[in-house]
Parts: C-alpha cells; sequence; structure tokens
C-alpha cells in the first residue's frame, strides 16, 4: 500500500467511520455499565447480549473501512485532514482498548456462566428475560376410557354387592341436599362428664399401643400430665377446649381396638362439638384432633368424611407453620412439630393411595427435617424412647420412605395406561424401599412377625397391586392386562407370605405365656386396620382369578379372624362371596381358560378401581338416568344422614355366606383342583393344566343348575356345592 492510499484511509477513519463508531460503541458501553449491577440470575445473558453486539459492531466498523476508503476520491480534501491523521490513529488505539475490554468483559460474564447451576445454564426458559407463557391454555384433558360393551349389568351388580366398596361417580354427583344441623353452626356445647377411670386407662393403653407408636403426635409425658390432672380435678373445667377435643378423639380411636365403635361414635361427636370452626386460632391441637378423627372415620368406613377432616387437618398445618423449618422454636418444640408433620405426611398418602385421589401434600413445599428418635429423655420422657442407635429404624422413619414411593406411584397413576418401562422402574424402587425395611420385614425371613407391624409392609404391598391394576382396563392390549394380572397375583402370594407368619405362634414370654386368649386370630383382630382388609381383599381376587385356592383360602382365614372389628370386613366378604359364584358359574360351563377375556369378569375383579374417578370404566357409555337412580336407591334413602347422625351399619350378614362359607367353597374348590391335576398325571395322554389355569368343573362336581339372581347374574347356593 503507498503512501497516498495510507493518507486516504486514515482520511476516511477520521471523518467517515470513527466519529459515528465511537458514539455508538460509547452509546454500548454506557448501556453496559448500568447493566452492571442487575442479579445474576436473570440478567447474566443480558449483558452477555450487549457485550456480543458491541464487539460485532466494532468488527463491521473495521471490515467497513476499505469499502469507504473508495469514495474519497477527492485530492485536495486529502492533503487538509493529513495533520489530523495522527489524532485519528489515536483514536483507533483507543477504540482498540475498548475493543480488548468489551472481550474481557464477555469473557467474564462466561465464566459467571460456568459457575452458575446447570439448570440455570440449561434451561433458558427460567432466565428474567424469557418470560413464562402467561396466555390462558388449559390443561391437557387426561383421555377417557373408551368402552364398547354393555356395562348395565355390571354396574347394577356393583351397587349391590360392593356396596361399602365402590362409590359410583353418577351417585356421589347425583346426591343432593343435606341436613340443616350439617350446615349451621351448632350452639356451644357444655362441659362433658369425664368416663370412668378404669374405662378410660384402657382406652388410652390400647391407642398408645396401636397409633402413638406409628404416630407419634403428642408428646406423651406431657398428655399423661395433663390426663392425670383432670382426672384428680374430677372435671375438664380448667382444660383449654382444643385439648378436650385431641382427648375425646384418642379415647375413639382406643375404642376402635376394643369393639366398641359404638362408643367411639359418642367419642368422636364430642371431639367434633369441640372443634370450633369458626376459630382463627388454630394451634398443633386442632391439627392432632382433625388427623385422628380422620383415623377414626377411615376405620368406620366413612371414607369421605375421613378425607374431608384429613384436609382440615393438612390445611390447618399450613396455617400454622408445619411444612417449613425454623429454628425460632425450642428443640423440643420443633422435634414435636416434625413428628406431627410427617405423621400428616403418610396418612395424606396412604388415603390418597386408597382413594385413588391426588394427594393434598406437595413434596416441594416443605423442607421440615426428619424426626429424631434418639430417645432424649430430658426432652421427651420416658414413652419418646421408640429406639436406641442400635436398634431398627422408628416405624414413622419406615412410614415416612413408603409415603414417598406412593409419591410416585400416584404420579405414574395419571395416564390411563402405564408403560412398562415406568412399571419396571417403579418395581425396582420398591424393591429397594423394601430392602431397607428391618429384618424381619423381609421377605426371605420365615419367623414369627408380629401383626402391628405388618402396616409398611401392606402399604407397599397394595401400592404395587394398584399400580399393576390400572392396566385392566378396556384400552389395554390383552399382552399387557395378562402382565397386569401376573404381577397383581405375584404380590399377592407375596402378601400370603407375610400374614402366614403373623399366624404362627409367637416366641414365648412371661406376659405371654400368663395370656390364655392370646391366639393368632385375637392378635390380627386386635392389630387390623381397614386398609388391611381392604388389601387382603384384593389379594383374595386376584388368587382365585387364577386358581390360587391355597393362597386365597389364608386371605380368607385372615379376614374371618377380623370379623366385623371392622365395618368394611363385611363389605369384602359379601363382594368375595359374589365374585366367587360368578367364578364358579363359568367353571361350570367350562369357561375357566377364558376369564382374561370375560370383560364381566375382569371387571369384577378389579374392585374398588371402579369407585376411581380417573381408573373406573364402567360408569361409560351407557347408563340412563333411571339406570343411575336405581342405583342410588339400592344404596340407600338414608346416606344423607349418615355424616350428621353416624348411624350404626346394619346387620348386612344375610345377604352373604359369611366367612365360613367362603372358608368351605375355597376348601372345596382346593380340594377339586388337586384331585383333577392327580387324575391329570395318572393319564398320559391328557394335557396337563397350565399354571394358574382355573379348573373346568362337569358334573362330578354336583353343581344343580344357577339359579338368577335379581341381580341378572346366575349364583349358585352354598348348599349346592356342599
Amino acid at each position: 500500500m503507498g503512501q497516498r492510499d495510507i493518507l486516504r484511509f486514515k482520511d476516511t477513519i477520521s471523518y467517515q467511520v470513527f466519529p459515528v463508531c465511537s458514539t455508538r460503541i460509547y452509546q454500548q458501553l454506557e448501556y453496559t455499565h448500568r447493566k452492571e449491577h442487575i442479579d445474576r440470575g436473570g440478567k447474566i445473558q443480558v449483558a452477555m447480549r450487549v457485550a456480543n453486539a458491541k464487539s460485532s459492531a466494532t468488527l463491521r466498523m473495521y471490515r467497513a473501512a476499505p469499502n469507504v476508503r473508495a469514495e474519497t476520491s477527492n485530492a485536495s480534501l486529502r492533503k487538509k485532514r493529513t495533520v489530523e491523521c495522527h489524532q485519528s490513529s489515536k483514536q483507533v488505539q483507543d477504540l482498540e482498548k475498548q475493543l480488548s475490554l468489551a472481550r474481557q468483559q464477555l469473557n467474564q460474564l462466561h465464566s459467571v456462566m460456568k459457575e452458575a447451576s446447570p439448570t440455570d445454564t440449561d434451561n433458558k426458559h427460567q432466565l428474567g428475560h424469557h418470560l413464562p407463557d402467561l396466555s390462558p391454555s388449559p390443561p391437557a384433558k387426561r383421555r377417557r376410557i373408551s368402552v364398547s360393551q354393555d356395562y348395565s349389568n355390571v354396574r347394577r351388580n356393583f351397587r349391590i354387592y360392593a356396596r361399602g366398596l365402590v362409590k359410583s361417580p353418577v351417585s356421589q354427583s347425583l346426591t343432593t341436599g343435606s341436613s340443616v344441623s350439617s350446615v349451621l353452626p351448632t350452639s356451644r356445647p357444655g362441659l362433658p362428664d369425664l368416663p370412668l377411670r378404669h374405662v378410660v386407662d384402657a382406652l388410652v393403653h390400647h391407642y398408645y399401643s396401636s397409633f402413638q407408636v406409628a404416630f407419634p403426635i403428642l408428646d406423651w409425658s406431657l398428655f399423661i400430665q395433663q390426663y392425670e390432672e383432670i382426672y384428680r380435678d374430677g372435671s375438664l373445667r380448667g382444660a383449654q377446649r382444643s385439648w378436650i377435643a385431641v382427648f375425646f378423639a384418642i379415647l375413639a380411636c382406643g375404642s376402635l381396638h376394643q369393639r366398641i365403635s359404638q362408643e367411639g361414635k359418642g367419642f368422636l361427636r364430642i371431639s367434633q362439638d369441640f372443634m370450633d370452626p369458626w376459630t382463627d386460632n388454630l394451634s398443633l391441637d386442632h391439627v392432632r384432633s382433625a388427623l385422628l378423627q380422620s383415623i377414626f372415620l377411615d376405620e368406620i368406613n366413612r371414607k369421605s368424611a375421613g378425607w374431608s377432616s384429613l384436609g382440615y387437618a393438612i390445611r390447618a398445618a399450613y396455617d400454622i407453620g408445619l411444612y417449613r423449618e425454623t429454628e425460632a422454636w425450642p428443640s423440643a418444640e420443633r422435634e414435636v412439630r416434625r413428628r406431627l408433620w410427617w405423621s400428616l405426611y403418610t396418612c395424606d398418602r396412604v388415603m390418597s393411595l386408597e382413594f385413588g385421589r391426588p394427594g393434598m401434600i406437595d413434596d416441594q413445599n416443605c423442607d421440615v427435617g426428619l424426626p429424631n428418635f434418639s430417645g432424649n429423655k430430658h426432652e421427651f420422657g420416658n414413652s419418646w424412647s421408640l429406639r436406641n442407635t442400635s436398634s431398627p429404624p422408628a416405624p414413622l422413619l419406615i412410614l415416612v420412605q413408603v409415603g414417598r414411593f406412593i409419591s410416585q406411584v400416584l404420579k405414574a397413576l395419571r395416564p390411563s395406561l402405564i408403560p412398562t418401562p415406568t412399571l419396571n422402574a417403579l418395581d425396582t424402587e420398591l424393591g429397594a424401599c423394601m430392602s431397607a425395611f428391618p429384618m424381619h420385614h423381609q421377605i426371605s425371613m420365615t419367623e414369627y412377625l408380629d401383626p402391628s407391624s405388618l402396616s409398611p409392609i401392606v402399604y407397599l404391598q397394595s401400592a404395587r397391586i394398584m399400580l399393576h391394576r390400572h392396566n385392566l382396563s378396556p384400552t389395554c392390549t390383552p399382552e399387557v392386562r395378562t402382565a397386569a394380572i401376573d404381577s397383581c397375583v405375584h404380590t399377592a402370594k407375596d402378601t400370603v407370605k407375610f400374614v402366614s407368619r403373623t399366624m404362627q405362634e409367637p416366641p414365648q414370654s412371661p406376659s405371654r405365656a400368663a395370656a390364655t386368649s392370646d391366639t393368632w386370630t385375637a392378635r390380627i383382630s386386635g392389630a387390623a386396620s381397614a386398609f388391611l382388609c381392604t388389601h387382603i381383599w384384593r389379594c383374595a381376587l386376584f388368587l382365585c382369578f387364577r386358581g390360587e385356592y391355597s393362597a386365597a383360602l389364608t386371605c380368607a382365614r385372615v379376614s374371618a379372624a377380623i370379623g366385623s372389628a371392622r365395618p368394611i370386613n363385611n363389605a369384602c366378604g359379601r363382594h368375595l362371596d359374589f365374585f366367587l359364584q360368578c367364578l364358579l358359574t363359568r367353571l361350570h360351563r367350562g369357561q375357566g381358560t377364558f376369564l382374561e377375556r370375560d370383560e364381566e369378569m375382569v371387571a369384577y375383579v378389579s374392585g374398588d378401581l371402579q369407585g376411581n374417578v380417573d381408573g373406573a370404566w364402567i360408569w361409560q357409555g351407557g347408563g340412563d338416568l333411571q339406570d343411575q337412580r336405581d342405583g342410588l336407591r339400592s344404596q340407600g334413602s338414608n346416606s344423607t344422614s349418615e355424616s350428621v347422625t353416624l348411624s350404626p351399619i346394619q346387620d348386612e350378614s344375610k345377604d352373604w355366606v359369611g366367612w365360613d362359607g367362603i372358608i368351605t367353597m375355597l376348601q372345596r374348590l382346593m380340594h377339586e383342583q388337586q384331585q383333577q391335576q392327580q387324575q391329570n398325571r395318572l393319564l398320559p395322554g391328557r394335557q396337563p393344566l397350565l399354571q394358574g389355569e382355573a379348573l373346568y368343573f362337569g358334573p362330578q362336581l354336583g353343581l344343580s343348575h344357577p339359579t338368577v339372581s335379581p341381580g341378572g347374574s346366575h349364583r349358585i347356593s352354598i348348599a349346592n356345592i356342599i
């Protein structure tokens, strides 16, 4: 390049490029400096874009300089601007320094982004300059299960034989009206009389052994102190109303294992009367009393009332801040709050699983630490020492882990079909959760198992059945249905292994040797819960469906031992009796090998899945208004007053054969199955039965032609079988 070209280039840069470029870059730098104090969370990329624009503009100016050189062809102007060339070169040096500074700032911003979390880097929509889409868009609707078969007869049978277990969504929406006393606030009740001391002592003892050990929501030493004070004074005059509500709720729950549920309902009514619904000063006692009321209502098969009471307890817990960990409370008070919160969490997860409804507690909204069961006697007294460092974990800690697994199951139950990878992943997680249990909870063990420790095992096993049972809908392929039934049967067999260990003789001890009535039936009946009853019933359905009569017989014996200790157990027996009658009818017709293609039998074996709004399919695609009203009449005309009067469950043992009859049927089926298997082994040309294949019963069973019930299904009486 010659001297003239150099002068022409410098003149061009001086008067046509750099004045404009300098102004633009200084404006960009000023804008960048104004952004230096923005927060690191959402404004980092804004500064990066400014720095990139600044460097790009400067580079464009350099590249445009040769093109501008051709525009300055006037030689006279070149001579006048020779003096100013040195000043222009100085400006070039300044701009180079600014460009270098901009690049340093850009590198610094990149290093800041590297130090940020991967979530902030990858998910750019979470940064500040990417605002969320606020346009109104409805959530994706869950695809309804399409059915082509007429389920009117199935619906009618469910309303008759599954009452107390399944509440159809149609009947719930058609039920209107309520008692005036359930809406208007009641007058402030007076103080009740104290029950007899020896009665209360027994109820408090049963409450502690059945509920306080698993859900330690009370500071037991403080409660016993207050309990002694009121009986020393002879009245409840000095007690707070919220504590009175807790006290009678404890008596109600304690009566569940004393077979005096009628007195328990009276205690519950007193507890509800002292729960002021208009109070604006909630406390821990309000949460405790509502939680205990929910447990009692669920155990006496008042599911909706128990669900509503649990919702009140959770809202009250949110109101007083139980879902947040804070250092403001003393260590003892903080530990009480932790135990109460995690007890609420576990009950919410278990009831949500049982009802097939979304949980009310979101895991992302709480940061409460786990309880500490180290047994600090100076804080909680001797009764809090549930374990020491060398003992197995406390029951609540085990239940919390189970509740977290149930949270994953509830998420998986949202779609109409659960894919196989999801099922496999959850089965693996369930196995890991079971392996973390104490040694006596492992399925490989064979020694005696206390029935009171069955709860976490039953929760997990029931979660697995409900998980795989979800794929029984008509939209699933036959292969998917078969795999779902296989998994449910496998889980039911595992449950039978655990339950069989509770039927053994416990290790001898001085206290047990003195008790003459300490039989396995008494132990199971005393420790049984409504959840255990329904889980045993689900297991029996799938075992009978696959012809596993020996394991189903064990389930029936456990249910017979529980008897009427839980009202829902009778409802389970009525439905199981009806299911066996339908099964015997098909076996008599030679249809035992086609049960999985029998839509009616698949609907019956699904059980209380048909009471789930999301998972049921028999209520869709049919049923006129008259059919729905008939269902309401079959469920009883006094359903609207149940929440007010809490009338006792009527004697329903007349419309089914009872547990003894079910045991007789299963024994007969098992005997005939063994005989036919023996005949198949003796006859070389006969094909052996497949694993789990139901039997074909010919005339040798001695079954008369089945009679037709008013509901439209074939029923075989127990007299015909015997």
